[in-house]
């Protein structure tokens, strides 16, 4: 008896691809996450959660979106991610990576750098070495005008002097401006340089200068090739404060706050045994009760 096998092949339809005409939901590619939409089309199934990458050639999911596995059928397929974001393993879902940004669509964009265009603070960020995260001012990101300034030559956005710095953080260790060190966690400016009206640091009282750009504008000029108090008829420096203090008969500075300094507003405090008087129409230092104005002569 003679048994024949005869082999033959079952001629089986390809699957359709994104965007192909279909009828059927079987039709298209479920390894890609594909099924026929209601415009006759292979498309993400859901839309509101996933779309198409044209590199990858598959269905992603947008970010907020579950990632992992999506089961078609009696098979199970990998769900991926858009273009920037991960799969976060406790909640299950598509989140931005630290350089990225959610957009209104689902997607992931990269977060822009100093001086490009945006709309909010989140859109910002920076690859500036030791600086911290950018903000969105007059549409485009830039340092913090209240606490930093962008450095040309660091490239990099630098801390106001008296502002909170930090060491405990290696990446910020530098973010003083020139001539200026973190102190007990505020920006201060080193020894024989004082704060500026930028807040940053320049010359101080004694240095050689040449210029009264050299020295603090808020604190001293250029005379005589030295930094000295800004108003010498009415100033004295004290080296045991490093300030200018005001003499008897000189301006002073009536209840100061930092909210003063902020604002530019450089406090003249008096000299010792003498104390912030209000006139009327300004401020004058006076001998303190118990004490009398004594003059220098030469």
């Amino acid at each position: 008896m003679l048994l024949i096998f005869l082999n033959t092949c079952a001629w089986v339809a390809e699957k359709k691809l994104y965007g192909e005409e279909c009828i059927a939901a079987d039709e298209c590619n479920e390894k890609e996450l594909l099924s026929c939409g209601s415009n006759g089309r292979c498309n993400c199934s859901p839309s509101h959660s996933m779309l198409y990458d044209k590199d990858l050639e598959r269905c992603v999911a947008r970010v907020g979106e579950k990632c992992g596995s999506a089961v078609r059928g009696d098979l199970s397929f990998p769900v991926l991610c858009v273009d920037g974001a991960i799969c976060d393993e406790s909640s299950g879902g598509c989140v931005c990576t630290n350089d990225y940004f959610r957009a209104i669509n689902g997607t992931c964009l990269r977060k822009r750098k100093y001086l490009e265009v945006c709309h909010y603070d989140h859109e910002c960020s920076t690859d500036l070495v030791n600086s911290k995260p950018l903000v969105c001012q007059k549409g485009l990101c830039t340092c913090d005008p209240k606490y930093q300034f962008y450095d040309e030559e660091r490239k990099q956005c630098v801390t106001l002097v008296g502002r909170e710095c930090s060491l405990d953080v290696p990446r910020y260790r530098n973010e003083c401006p020139q001539n200026g060190q973190c102190m007990n966690g505020i920006c201060i400016c080193s020894e024989q340089f004082a704060r500026t009206s930028t807040g940053r640091c320049a010359l101080g009282h004694g240095a050689t200068c040449k210029s009264a750009e050299e020295c603090s504008d808020l604190f001293y000029q250029c005379l005589e090739g030295n930094c000295k108090c800004k108003y010498p008829l009415h100033q004295l420096f004290d080296e045991k404060s490093r300030e200018c203090l005001s003499l008897v008969a000189g301006p002073c500075t009536l209840n100061f706050t930092h909210s003063n300094e902020d604002e530019e507003h450089v406090r003249q405090r008096c000299t010792k045994n003498a104390i912030c008087t209000d006139l009327g129409f300004y401020s004058s230092c006076e001998c303190m009760e118990g004490f009398v104005h004594r003059t220098q002569t030469g």
